[in-house]
């Protein structure tokens, strides 16, 4: 995951004019979780920072408080970065899941862009499904999207590399602990 993170940090520290130098402990301090309502749901999200909006999507059972407060406190030196929960997730929970798909999550993702960033365009940072979604925001959605950083992807089609069904399993089970 640092890898990816280091990936992430270095494309998107190139999307400013003039990147500020900060270290990897700076700390940030984002607003209060704020709610949107999109596409029939309210989605919480939080912003910090200031600049070329970039739009962070978490990714699977993940939750905007997931972000690495260092990765966060870094890029919003150059960009109003906005972490947000996918629908059903932490504070988006009272979003309708029925039939969910990754579609439906780069359409919400979309429709949070116009609703959040004047120009209703924004860099886009996925990590996991994150960067699925952010995929299918793309090709869904291309003017919503400036640039596009994929995360801890997986390159997809017969090559990849499944899981076990005892990994998916853990993956899957809402009791699981980081001990697990």
């Amino acid at each position: 995951m640092r890898r990816a993170i280091a990936i992430a940090v270095v494309a998107l520290t190139g999307l400013a004019a003039t990147p500020a130098a900060a270290s990897a402990g700076d700390s940030f301090n984002p607003s209060p979780v704020k709610h949107v309502t999109v596409n029939g749901g309210s989605f919480g999200y939080r912003t910090v920072g200031s600049g070329p909006p970039l739009v962070m999507i978490m990714g699977f059972t993940g939750t905007m408080t997931e972000w690495d407060p260092a990765l966060v406190g870094r890029l919003s030196q150059s960009h109003r970065v906005i972490v947000f929960d996918n629908r059903g997730m932490g504070e988006s929970v009272d979003a309708p899941v029925a039939g969910l798909t990754i579609e439906g999550m780069a359409d919400d993702t979309a429709a949070l862009i116009e609703a959040l960033v004047p120009s209703g365009r924004a860099h886009v940072l996925g990590w996991s499904m994150g960067s699925y979604i952010g995929e299918m925001l793309a090709l869904r959605h291309p003017g919503r999207v400036r640039r596009l950083v994929l995360a801890g992807s997986d390159p997809g089609s017969p090559h990849a590399i499944q899981d076990s069904p005892q990994v998916n399993a853990v993956l899957s089970d809402p009791a699981t602990t980081p001990d697990s």
